[in-house]
């Protein structure tokens, strides 16, 4: 049997005539009535008594339609699934981020989402440079922004979605607060908060440093812009900062200088190559591009 005959069945079940069976199918009398005598023939049914020029359902007809009237409902469903699906995406995106990133421009892109799909389930977190594009490597996230490149993760797709120069920050009343742009070697001598060692934006800065000819002051190291920007506003002294965190320097009343000696800063963007994208993705991953280069 063939969804034109099982259509016709249905229509003139429901209607009880093939006059009007036809009219709602837009087809002919006569292709309605040869579609049901070719079901019948093709299924060894009577499927239609004939009375007072009404067909009515035998026995026989009866049980076929109640089945028939379940694929229907499985169609029906399948097509609500699938404008429900176009109107509303898969229903949910997992995003792991930098907290640079994940405090700023993610947010936004997610309110933005929100907006237009707001029946989706987003989940938003936090982890370190190093271990986003492991984490997208294992399934847990869809999406990750990172710092920091990866060269040997065959399942894990990376691009570049924006590029800044490097940012050394200080105390508003520091005497480089009138400077615009500074080099590493002016450094020298200026105590400064690092990344803690090992980490991967700690040995890039270092080996600008080693570049430049400059051995760097260390005071204090920590983990996050967060503490690094607290620890010089607090007056621990400078430090040189990733430029997607800018905007936590700023929270924390710091003035901000960009540094011309060192290669600009790439954001990437980490999916997985295993696993199939979605509308949801598609349409988040161009906001968040969208964001990042229009954000200062």
């Amino acid at each position: 049997m063939n969804e034109r005959e099982i259509k016709a069945f249905r229509a003139t079940a429901r209607l009880g005539t093939v006059t009007r069976a036809a009219e709602s199918l837009h087809v002919t009398q006569p292709a309605v009535s040869r579609l049901l005598f070719n079901l019948e023939a093709r299924i060894g049914l009577t499927l239609f008594s004939r009375e007072k020029k009404r067909l009515k359902l035998t026995a026989e007809g009866q049980s076929f339609l109640r089945e028939v009237e379940q694929h229907f409902i499985g169609i029906e469903r399948l097509e609500e699934a699938s404008r429900r699906i176009a109107q509303h995406g898969a229903g949910a995106l997992r995003i792991l981020g930098i907290p640079s990133i994940t405090s700023s421009v993610l947010p936004q892109a997610t309110k933005r989402l929100l907006s237009d799909h707001p029946k989706t389930i987003i989940t938003l977190d936090t982890d370190t440079t190093d271990r986003i594009a492991s984490q997208i490597e294992n399934g847990g996230y869809d999406v990750g922004f990172s710092t920091h490149p990866v060269d040997s993760i065959d399942a894990v797709s990376s691009r570049v979605i924006a590029f800044r120069p490097w940012t050394c920050v200080f105390p508003i009343d520091s005497p480089y607060s009138n400077r615009y742009s500074i080099e590493l070697r002016e450094l020298i001598d200026v105590p400064l908060v690092g990344f803690s060692p090992g980490m991967s934006l700690r040995v890039r800065v270092d080996n600008e440093f080693a570049i430049a000819g400059v051995t760097p002051n260390y005071v204090v190291n920590a983990q996050t812009i967060e503490s690094i920007c607290a620890l010089v506003s607090a007056g621990c002294g400078a430090a040189i900062i990733h430029p997607f965190a800018r905007h936590i320097a700023r929270m924390h009343e710091l003035k901000t200088i960009e540094i011309k000696d060192i290669t600009r800063l790439e954001l990437l963007e980490f999916t997985s190559l295993e696993a199939p994208s979605s509308m949801l993705l598609d349409r988040f991953l161009s906001d968040v591009e969208r964001l990042v280069n229009d954000t200062t």
